[in-house]
């Protein structure tokens, strides 16, 4: 569904009916984003979907100023600088993943939304590997 390289992400993004395969890596102190396949979609609507997933628009300094009042947490302020969780921008495919990551091991969990990925959604190839986009809910 994605892969994750030492510099960069390469994830399928869905956008309405069409899916395009980006390539997203630090260069500069910015992100810079490659499309590397698939069809090139509504730009601002990517742009959200690449926030939301990296967390981009939370400001992490209440959190730093309540991790210092902790002895036990202050290390964190400074050795996970800048850490952001991970979100799934897409409200149909959390869902997915809400329903079947329930009572069950995580690594399970992973191999089914894998299944359920390969089984129905669109395939795009790039550089030797084939990336998924999650399916549309119309499916």
């Amino acid at each position: 569904m994605h892969r994750v390289t030492d510099h960069s992400v390469i994830k399928p993004f869905r956008v309405g009916e069409r899916v395009v395969l980006l390539e997203i890596f630090e260069e500069n102190k910015q992100l810079t984003i490659v499309r590397r396949g698939g069809d090139l979609v509504d730009e601002a609507a990517l742009r959200g979907q690449i926030t939301a997933l990296f967390d981009l628009e939370k400001d992490l300094a209440p959190f730093y100023s309540l991790l210092r009042t902790d002895p036990d947490l202050a290390f964190m302020t400074t050795d996970y600088w800048g850490l952001r969780l991970i979100g799934i921008p897409d409200l149909f495919e959390a869902l997915c993943w809400s329903i079947i990551g329930q009572q069950i091991n995580l690594t399970f969990a992973y191999t089914l939304k894998r299944r359920l990925v390969e089984l129905a959604g669109e395939q795009i190839a790039y550089d030797g590997h084939v990336y998924f986009g999650f399916p549309p809910p119309t499916i």
